[in-house]
């Protein structure tokens, strides 16, 4: 077995350890960040199943090849292994992308034939609350993450006797590899056996190292929804949620309420894993919630008036962000769905239809570095399953734009605001920073990620940008990636070509930006509670 969890914590690995204990499993050998090597955390790991290994090592081909052996080794003894397949702890909250590394030396064990196969364990690890976010965030808009030392464990064991909150893990179903490798066309696993024909043979070509590389980014992808599919919406998210939509407005007890009670009911109509928001039906639950995270400073209270109202502490919006993001692929589908329909009703058209669901690959296309999306064909299926819930008595034909809008009115709130805008706002800032730079010159990424830091707080300022939230190195390293991909930052391409796909980039995301906000004022949840 191969467990691969969620990172979001440096107690993950006591967490699922406990439990894996608890259940009477063998302790996994854990592979850990050769950052944690420091007495007395290694000295006790190393006798307790953690190997430590560099942080990095594309270079160094002697490491590499010592270290996949050492991986074949061990599957070979049957011994279960155990890593962060994220490469390190989530900065937003929601799961990043996976590093293929030590992936690949699983992969290369099957492939040579030292071991059969590797069931990889997808688990789910969420917290309600945890004290290390805050540092986490602060390093999204430059500060410089604390050295692990003997001072630092101290801090952290000291912060870890505050009460935070519920943990939640899940296990999603063991997926074979092999299988997936074999599913996503690996040509060590899919090729004809050399005696039959030897020309079939694969050979170390540029091709069937892509080939690899793609089988592996599929097993990878499995692994990831197998962990979002099993990760629950917590209170703590819903609570978030509902006060990042409203900027800096707060909010009394009873708008918070009407906020989440929809929300609550599609989560229900969707069966999606919910972690203790039973706590919500009981009298007092809500105000206990904003209790706690006011208690934990990312919430403040101001009871002075005739009852009290809730708002995000000033300077927490990024933790409050990463509590909101724990659940928030939840909601995308959802989201798109929303600003496509409200993209067709803008351009009428003799078929609405189909440029709702144009704008809907195209805004799919836009998240693909921050979200996990399955094939075309499985995401039509989706749509069209979120589709249904807006209109019960859609069959074989789809509705129309107005009974689409209609609909999505009538369902109480709407999501793309509270889920999608900052990823979008971020964007927004690398696409306008890439609008007024010469196409010729390199992007060198630190210093440009630097400057939207700074250029994204200037724009926030001028209410340019909705939250602070949207201020995060994280978010803008993706966006700059989205740019790459879409041969933003090409220089063998005619440079005013580039500068046009450049500024035709930045407005493309101003003008989502409108229909975001449109969505927001049609939301009903967002309005104040009639008295």
């Amino acid at each position: 077995l191969v467990f691969l969890p969620s990172h979001r914590s440096y107690a993950d690995a006591f967490v699922l350890g406990d439990i894996l204990a608890a259940n009477d499993f063998p302790g996994n050998h854990i592979m850990g960040g050769a950052n944690l090597t420091f007495w007395p955390i290694g000295p006790v790991a190393r006798r307790t199943g953690t190997v430590f290994i560099r942080r990095s090592f594309a270079d160094d081909d002697v490491y590499k090849a010592a270290l996949e052996e050492y991986f074949a080794f061990l599957l070979s003894k049957r011994f279960n292994l155990e890593w962060y397949f994220e490469g390190g702890r989530t900065r937003t909250g929601k799961l990043r992308a996976p590093r293929y590394g030590l992936l690949s030396y699983v992969a290369n064990a099957i492939r040579g034939g030292r071991v059969e196969d590797a069931m990889l364990v997808p688990v789910s690890i969420t917290y309600e609350g945890l004290a290390e976010v805050a540092a986490v965030a602060a390093e999204q808009t430059g500060a410089t993450k604390k050295t692990e030392g003997l001072g630092w464990l101290v801090r952290y064991a000291r912060n870890q006797r505050k009460r935070a909150g519920n943990v939640y893990v899940r296990f999603g179903d063991p997926v074979s590899m092999r299988e997936l490798l074999v599913a996503g066309g690996d040509p060590d696993l899919t090729a004809p056996a050399p005696a039959a024909d030897p020309s079939a043979a694969p050979t170390d070509s540029e091709e069937i190292r892509v080939l690899r590389r793609k089988a592996l980014q599929k097993v990878a992808f499995e692994v990831a929804v197998g962990i979002n599919c099993n990760t629950p919406v917590t209170v703590n998210c819903l609570v978030t949620l509902a006060l990042l939509g409203v900027r800096d407005r707060s909010l009394t007890l009873e708008e918070v309420r009407a906020v989440i009670a929809p929300v609550r009911r599609y989560l229900d109509r969707r069966g999606v894993p919910q972690g203790g928001l039973h706590i919500l039906d009981v009298e007092g639950g809500l105000e206990d919630v904003l209790s706690s995270l006011t208690h934990a400073g990312v919430v403040t209270t101001y009871a002075g008036g005739e009852e009290p109202v809730y708002s995000i502490q000033p300077g927490q919006h990024l933790v409050a962000a990463f509590y909101r993001n724990s659940g928030v692929h939840w909601f995308v589908n959802r989201s798109i769905m929303e600003l496509a329909i409200l993209y067709a009703h803008a351009n009428l058209g003799d078929d609405p239809v189909r440029v709702a669901w144009e704008e809907a690959k195209n805004l799919r296309d836009l998240l693909k570095f921050e979200f996990f999306f399955p094939d075309r064909d499985t995401y039509e299926t989706q749509m069209r399953d979120e589709l249904a819930l807006l209109v019960p008595s859609w069959g074989d034909t789809l509705p129309t734009k107005d009974e689409a809008l209609t609909g999505l009115v009538e369902t109480g709130f709407f999501m793309s605001h509270r889920t999608l805008r900052s990823f979008f706002d971020a964007q927004l800032v690398v696409a306008e920073r890439l609008a007024v730079r010469d196409p010729e010159l390199e992007v060198d990424r630190a210093a440009f990620l630097s400057e939207c830091v700074a250029v994204g707080r200037q724009m926030l300022l001028q209410r340019r940008l909705y939250g602070p939230e949207s201020v995060s190195s994280e978010l803008f390293a993706s966006a700059l990636d989205l740019a790459r991909n879409r041969g933003l930052l090409d220089h063998d391409e005619d440079p005013e070509t580039v500068r046009e796909r450049r500024k035709a980039f930045a407005a493309e995301l101003s003008e989502l930006a409108q229909r975001v906000a449109l969505a927001e004022s049609l939301d009903v949840s967002n309005r104040k509670v009639e008295r």
